[in-house]
């Protein structure tokens, strides 16, 4: 298995990078993603960017579970035999 760190703009964000996994059939999948937030959105609120600067982060716990169980779709994880 591997990993890689790409550049990656998202809506709000001006600077910014993707880290995907590689699953067990050597596919990637997105698990986290970063960047700095562009001022447009910060100034919507009020932040003043002369000043300021803030960073957007988040991962995906239930894609890093999805690799680790071998889960190809989320919906396997909650799907019920009867």
């Amino acid at each position: 298995m591997g990993w890689a760190i790409e550049n990656k703009t998202f809506l709000f964000t001006k600077l910014g990078y993707l880290i995907s996994v590689e699953n067990d059939k050597g596919k990637f999948l997105d698990v986290a993603g970063a960047g700095e937030i562009k001022d447009t959105v910060l100034k919507e609120y009020g932040v003043d960017t002369a000043k300021y600067r803030a960073v957007a982060y988040g991962i995906g716990l239930e894609r890093l579970a999805m690799i680790k169980y071998g889960i190809n779709f989320i919906q396997e994880a909650t799907a019920v035999t009867v």
